[in-house]
């Protein structure tokens, strides 16, 4: 099953993110200091790369979406 959390608000009787990650994927934190730091060098990489919000959301979409290939790859071995 694959369970994904990110940068979203919490309503109801949800317990409270925990601010330090950027998301969760099967329960495998992507830390937000590595979120970031990835996005810093995407930013010297590539300069005409600019940090709205959608393209935070992009750029922390593809993080997941790389996470999600790791996961699979190691349980097929």
């Amino acid at each position: 099953m694959l369970l994904v959390s990110g940068l979203t608000g919490c309503s109801g009787d949800q317990p409270a993110m925990d601010k330090s990650i950027a998301a969760t994927v099967n329960q495998i934190p992507i830390p937000l200091d590595e979120f970031e730091t990835r996005l810093a060098q995407e930013m010297e990489y590539d300069h005409q790369f600019k940090t709205t919000g959608s393209a935070r959301y992009q750029f922390l979409k593809s993080m997941i979406e790389k996470e999600i290939l790791i996961q699979a790859a190691i349980d097929q071995g």
